[in-house]
């Protein structure tokens, strides 16, 4: 089954596959925070209590297989694991059988040794084995699994400086596969004939002219597969484009309150993968300016009327050359008056297309029974080719009982004179039961796009039951569990409202139209026919109802007037409650005497009253949300007293009064008999706690004005989820507190008044996290050994607190402690008898001055250890018994040195020592190391030998160092900013992918050209040039594929007398890393399946452009003629040149330098023109430039595309610089083609050449059967016309 044929079953977005025991407390936690919690990705986590045993339970087993990302997080105990080996294995499969992705995130460990199974991930693993020597096909099951999932593109903890940036990594990455999957989910549809669609729909977007922005529309009758084959474009073409938006439901969107102003600060933000954050309607000229240098893919799907194209995409001179738009619509007027000139009519499938198409649905096979056949041609003949209804039908036919009654409806209906496409979908609503229409009509008009989960809610307990009837007959799908249904099946359903009453809108069961909703209400005209009423108040001036507006509406079971907008959501947050009145659409100026009896759901945004009715009685409400209204008591009465029968509500599950500051107390003696969820977040004047009891499950008071959690709130029994972030005027909880047994979070966060913390009377053994952040609390009591199950505590930023209880190292579950710029100065002696601790951050507390030697002879599980910014005058030898250590954090002390001992942390991968500025030297560093972190230690005058498993050092700002050592053979990243006493460097690592040397002004020679690597092994040059369609392809403007740069911006001394020697040596220079960059796409190929050719740039002080590049330009471009035939074949890219003219730059302008090179191939043959674009390499330079610079590279272009037989080719190379959104001018530029020809000396093996001289083509070899090139007579270019296709 493919990936997108399951969406509907996936439950989560993302499955976390983790080492508990290694990162659940530190970096998994924080992953699954960003993930669930702050991008609102659905992320499976597991409970410790599911892990028991060897085999996976039930539970995680449906967990992984309704995920449609697993994110595999490899740490050191991984591999000892049978449970995470079986989890492995069990994702794998879903990956072959489901097309699920699957991220490795390689945490303190590298990919080499979870391949091979080696260093310290193997060593848990070879214990595995062992003990399973009876077994030896399962551990040849696990040790392929490791194998495969290496090999996949993934996340290594060492390329970042920290796991904030990891994790914030992995979010965006896996933001983009969701978003990619979003939009491929189902993206066919299982439609028959799309790819013949795809063909035809090529030519109009001309791939091949690179020079111009080409928009594109689609045009067709709903339901004939506009969305699907635009999205199928996007999936198809979206990663050759620098940035990319896929817009889907223009009209829906817009019809939901989203302005045009709202879509396209959505659509640039898409674009430039960032969230844009602009306050009204003005876009900011330099956002504008950065879109218009990039080549952008935009599809808009679904605009519906004119001016909405102006308004969400303005001109065409906003987006790059090669940029093209993509828009579908059922108005063809829409894209004249625009205009666009490129129409593609999509029009309905052929006979045998739709007859697969159907049998699909029918019997779920592409051939029909034959006892079917000629039925099933009737009804195929009867959808007239459209996929939509040819679906819906199909789905209904599953069943052999329905047959007759479907064919009698589609015989009725076409020997009538007059009948349309609403028609023959009805046929399947009719079929269906009373119960399940309602429910189909209620998701049309007022649900489409709602969570699952909430819409199963507000309906009644068979709910679930007839939305899965409904995905059963096609007329909804679930997407991310999001009820979706097709635009074509919503209309219909709306359709079918209209008519129960077409003139009177009162009598009819559901109203969603503004219009009619205020026509009906002002004029009191609702009758008990209304079931449903959703207003959306944006799209309503101020309306006065009577007291008894609703009296006539019995039956309403859902009432709905809400602020649809999150911004204006945050801008009623902001206002007092006599803006909010003001800002209310509906008021009720002589009260309100009725609400009916039946509704289930209220949810009133700016109810303008102070209590609801008296006479309310709302047994059956399941949902009552009056989010910034002017409610100060609940019902009627002298006491503020409810209905005894309130006492027993059987369906209620949410309340909110978020945000009503007139509310000041809530009805007390409350019971609630089902678990509901209670919010009275930004309740500002809610002074006294609830005194409520029964089944509540979750409760937010952010905000509000309570000074106490009283004694009564031990009535909460069921209680999981208590939220009091930011009570500023809280500041006792009741020792009570101890009663809510079933209580799993805590999070006080920003109680700035709150300095005591109850005692813990009794053992709360569900309790796992406490976030105590920014609080007066000046100490925790003892009894916190009464919390066995806490596995995280937060107590960052608690300035009073200077020390943590004795006995907090007792807590067998205890894994992170995060007290981040505390007061705290020492640790508890009992930290070290704990043999569960993970992670440790003590950074920012200025009193910690030493760690005590005890202490860390105890700590042997301790993963992480972070202590920077503190006062630590000594690191003592012991830190060696940290064994288990991965992750060292010591920036920003006053220690003078490092123990000798650190060398023997043999798990250490990364260490950080930034800003320790009375560093002087660095004793032997363990072995293992992949990431050393030195930025800023002022006063660090040598390196000892560094690690062979060194991958990124960062010297930055070490203005003492005179010299580095041998660099390592792993070394990629090499940072050297402000190394002021630096004169030479060593020889630089062939794996070097980054080396930034600005401002290092004694600099005077650049390192030694490696001997080696001066040519390259045939298979690298076939696997590049031929790439397989399994690789996944390259996404310009990725940070990680940006060039292989090294950068000597302002080392002004390598523009004196060492000038001569680098423009000499620059040829050589460019060979390495043209074969370097080449290496290193093969090796991407090979090992990630990643098709990647980065190319490489050199940034130094100088204004000549070397001898070597024959081809010379004054000016910002070049044009240059390349040989005919066989030389082109041997092209692998070209080397480049240029000097900016940086004279005119202000020095009080931002630090900032663009630049961006611009490739392009005409290849011209007998019969046709062809524009190849080969993409672009930019450079951006943060810092004020002192003289003129040489920026030297090389572009690879090993897949040109150039034909067998004779052609001529041009290539034009276009350099663009920008300072400060001022163009810059370019002084000369240079371009010279490199070409790989057979060693001579040894087979299987090129070497790489330079073409310094200017090609004559007279002494060029001519091609089989033409004897002068001029014989090559013109053709028309390959231009896409701008006439309108009709597809057969």
């Amino acid at each position: 089954m493919a990936a997108s044929s399951s969406s509907s079953s996936c439950n989560y977005d993302v499955f976390l596959s983790f080492r508990g025991e290694d990162t659940r407390v530190s970096f998994t936690c924080h992953l699954h925070y960003n993930l669930n919690e702050r991008t609102k990705i659905k992320t499976f986590i597991d409970d410790e209590e599911l892990r028991r045993g060897d085999e996976i339970s039930p539970a995680l087993l449906n967990a992984i297989e309704g995920s449609k990302i697993s994110v595999v997080i490899f740490s050191k105990d991984y591999a000892s694991s049978k449970w995470c080996l079986n989890e492995l294995v069990k994702i794998l499969e879903c990956k072959h059988t489901n097309g699920q992705i699957v991220v490795p995130v390689f945490y303190s460990v590298s990919p080499c040794d979870v391949r091979h199974q080696t260093g310290s991930f193997g060593h848990g693993f070879d214990l595995l084995k062992q003990q399973l020597k009876e077994k030896p096909e399962m551990v040849q099951k696990w040790r392929d699994a490791l194998t495969e999932t290496s090999h996949l593109a993934g996340h290594e903890s060492t390329k970042f400086r920290h796991d904030a940036q990891l994790v914030s990594k992995i979010v965006e990455d896996v933001l983009k596969k969701m978003e990619k999957i979003t939009v491929s989910t189902d993206s066919s549809n299982g439609l028959v004939g799309l790819n013949s669609r795809i063909e035809q729909i090529k030519p109009f977007l001309c791939m091949d002219l690179s020079d111009t922005v080409q928009i594109v529309g689609i045009w067709g009758m709903g339901g004939i597969g506009k969305t699907t084959l635009a999205t199928a474009i996007f999936n198809q073409f979206s990663r050759e484009f620098e940035g990319s938006c896929f817009m889907s439901d223009v009209r829906r969107n817009i019809e939901r309150g989203d302005g045009l102003e709202d879509l396209q600060k959505q659509i640039l933000s898409r674009i430039l993968r960032e969230k844009l954050k602009v306050d009204g309607p003005n876009i900011p000229q330099f956002t504008k300016e950065r879109v218009r240098r990039m080549k952008v893919l935009i599809v808009l799907d679904d605009v519906s009327k004119d001016g909405q194209l102006e308004g969400l995409i303005g001109g065409l001179d906003q987006y790059g050359p090669g940029s093209r738009i993509v828009i579908t619509t059922r108005n063809k007027h829409v894209l004249e008056t625009f205009p666009v000139e490129k129409i593609y009519r999509v029009n309905g499938l052929k006979f045998d297309e739709a007859f697969e198409h159907f049998c699909n649905f029918a019997f779920k096979e592409k051939h029909c029974p034959e006892d079917f056949k000629r039925d099933s041609r009737r009804v195929v003949k009867y959808a007239d080719g459209n996929p939509l209804v040819l679906k819906v039908l199909g789905s209904s036919l599953k069943r052999k009982s329905h047959w007759g009654n479907v064919l009698d409806d589609l015989n009725r209906i076409c020997e009538s004179d007059i009948h349309n496409i609403y028609d023959i979908l009805k046929i399947s609503f009719n079929e269906l039961t009373p119960n399940v229409k309602s429910v189909f009509l209620d998701i049309a008009c007022f649900f489409e796009g709602e969570d699952k989960d909430f819409v199963t809610r507000i309906l009644d307990d068979s709910g679930s039951h007839r939305l899965d009837v409904l995905v059963d007959k096609s007329l909804i799908t679930v997407s991310y569990n999001g009820l979706q249904m097709h635009d074509l099946l919503q209309e219909m359903g709306r359709q079918i409202v209209r008519q129960e009453s077409e003139k009177e809108p009162g009598k009819r069961s559901r109203l969603w139209d503004p219009k009619e909703i205020r026509r009906v209400l002002k004029h009191n005209k609702g009758t008990d026919a209304i079931e449903g009423i959703f207003l959306n108040l944006s799209k309503i001036k101020g309306i006065n109802l009577d007291p008894g507006a609703f009296t006539n509406m019995s039956n309403l079971r859902l009432l709905k007037f809400y602020v649809p907008k999150f911004y204006e959501i945050e801008k009623l947050l902001s206002m007092s409650i006599e803006e909010q009145l003001s800002y209310s659409k509906v008021q009720l100026p002589k009260g309100l005497d009725c609400l009916p009896k039946i509704l289930r759901y209220l949810h009133w945004d700016t109810y303008p009253l102070r209590t609801l009715p008296s006479n309310f009685k709302a047994k059956n409400l399941v949902e009552l949300n009056l989010r910034f209204s002017k409610v100060e008591q609940l019902w009627e009465g002298e006491k503020a007293c409810v209905p005894s029968s309130i006492q027993n509500f059987k369906y209620l599950s949410a309340l909110s009064f978020e945000g009503c500051k007139s509310l000041r107390s809530f009805p007390s003696n409350l019971h609630f008999v089902c678990p509901v969820t209670i919010n009275f977040s930004y309740c500002v004047n809610l002074i006294e706690f609830p005194q409520i009891s029964g089944k509540i499950t979750r409760l937010y008071l952010d905000q509000s004005a309570i000074e106490e959690v009283p004694s009564s709130i031990e009535c909460l029994t069921d209680l999981k989820v208590l939220y009091l972030r930011y009570c500023k005027r809280l500041k006792t909880i009741s020792t009570r507190f101890c009663k809510l047994r079933s209580l799993v979070d805590l999070f006080l966060n920003g109680c700035l008044n709150l300095e005591r913390f109850p005692e813990i009377l009794e053992k709360m053994e569900h309790l796992k996290r406490i976030y105590l952040g920014q609080t007066a609390i000046t100490e925790l009591p003892s009894s916190f050994e009464n919390l066995p199950g806490l596995e995280v505590l937060f107590v960052e930023d608690c300035s009073k607190l200077d020390k943590l209880p004795d006995n907090i190292g007792n807590l067998e579950s205890l894994r992170y402690i995060c007290a981040v710029g505390s007061t705290i100065s020492q640790l508890p002696s009992s930290v070290a008898d704990s043999n569960v601790l993970r992670s440790l951050d003590f950074s920012g507390c200025k009193g910690l001055v030493s760690l005590p030697r005890s202490l860390l002879l105890g700590l042997s599980s301790l993963g992480l250890l972070k202590i920077s910014d503190c006062a630590v005058m000594e690191i003592p030898q012991e830190i060696a018994c940290l064994s288990s250590l991965t992750g060292l954090h010591l920036s920003g002390n006053n220690f003078e040195s490092l123990p000798a001992s650190i060398k023997q942390l043999s798990r250490l991968r990364s260490l950080h020592l930034e800003g320790c500025k009375m560093l002087q030297s660095l004793p032997e560093l363990p072995l293992c190391l992949k990431s050393l972190e030195l930025r800023d230690c002022k006063m660090l005058q040598s390196l000892p030998a560094l690690p062979l498993c060194l991958e990124s050092l960062n010297l930055t700002g070490c203005n003492m160092l005179r010299s580095l050592p041998e660099l390592p053979l792993c070394l990629k990243y090499l940072h050297l900013e402000d190394c002021n006493m630096l004169r030479s460097l060593p020889e630089l690592s062939l794996c070097l992918q980054s080396l930034n040397a600005r401002n290092c002004k004694r600099l005077q020679s650049l390192p030694e050209i490696p001997s080696c690597l001066q040519e390259l092994d045939a298979s690298v040059l076939e696997k590049l040039s031929k790439p397989s369609p399994d690789l996944v392809q390259w996404a310009p403007g990725r940070l990680e594929s940006q060039p292989i740069y090294f950068g000597f911006t302002n080392c002004l001394k390598l523009n004196g007398k060492a000038n001569n020697k680098i423009l000499a040596d620059s040829l050589l220079r460019i060979r390495h890393m043209a074969i370097a960059s080449l290496r290193l796409g093969y090796e991407k190929a090979i090992n990630e399946k990643l098709s990647e050719l980065r190319g490489s740039l050199i940034v130094l002080p100088g204004s000549e452009i070397p001898d070597w590049f024959s081809n010379q330009s004054s000016g910002s471009s070049i044009c240059i003629q390349l040989p005919p035939h066989s030389f082109c074949r041997n092209l692998i890219g070209f080397a480049f040149c240029a000097v900016p003219d940086l004279k005119q730059v202000d020095s009080d302008c931002f630090r900032f330098f663009y630049v961006k090179c611009q490739f392009d191939l005409e290849i011209e043959t007998l019969s046709e023109t062809k524009h190849v674009d080969l993409g672009y390499n930019s450079l951006f330079i943060e810092e004020l430039i002192d003289s003129d610079h040489v920026i030297l590279g090389f572009k690879p272009c090993l897949n040109a595309g150039f034909p067998d037989g004779y052609h001529r080719a041009t290539a034009t190379l276009k350099f663009f610089a920008e300072r400060n959104q001022k163009g810059q001018k370019i002084k000369r530029c240079g371009v010279c083609p490199v070409y790989a020809n057979p060693s001579e000396t040894k087979d299987n093996t090129f070497t790489i050449n330079f073409a310094t001289e200017v090609w004559k083509l007279d002494d060029l070899p001519s091609a089989s059967g033409t004897s002068d090139v001029e014989e090559l007579e013109p053709s028309p270019k390959r231009i896409c016309r701008a006439n309108q296709i009709n597809t057969p």
